[in-house]
């Protein structure tokens, strides 16, 4: 190379570190977003910043260890899935034949009892309470 050509290269040198800098810091950005996505991120600016901030005191980054362990410690930040619990009510029985039908009817009016009309609601062939 010529003397020219190293002195121009020296000069863009800083700008190169600058933009290979600034690409790797979105690219970074890019990868958090899409993990924090990946994980239903309720306030995902919020959730970015602090996830960039754990990656940064990284001694290896790991954008996917950083998200979890944020996950782990600040639940709020995301979306909670749904756990099938336990129904309020007990799963349907059978229909039952017309003379029983009629038997809870009959001791539904009977007792008063809010037990045995909730029975023979769910027995009755109409339906009964869902």
């Amino acid at each position: 190379m010529t003397a020219v050509a190293l002195a121009m290269e020296r000069c863009f040198d800083p700008w190169r570190t600058q933009s290979q800098q600034t690409l790797a810091r979105l690219e970074r950005k890019q990868r958090i977003e899409s993990e924090l996505a990946e994980e239903e991120a309720l306030d995902v600016e919020a959730a970015r910043l602090l996830t960039e901030a754990a990656v940064q005191q990284m001694r290896e980054p790991d954008v996917r260890l950083a998200v979890a362990d944020l996950k782990r410690h600040k639940p709020w930040l995301f979306r909670q899935r749904q756990v099938a619990g336990a129904k309020a009510m007990p799963a349907r029985q059978q229909r039952m034949d017309k003379p029983q039908v009629e038997q809870a009817a009959e001791q539904a009016a009977s007792t008063g009892d809010r037990r045995d009309l909730l029975r023979y609601l769910r027995l009755r062939p109409q339906g009964g309470v869902k």
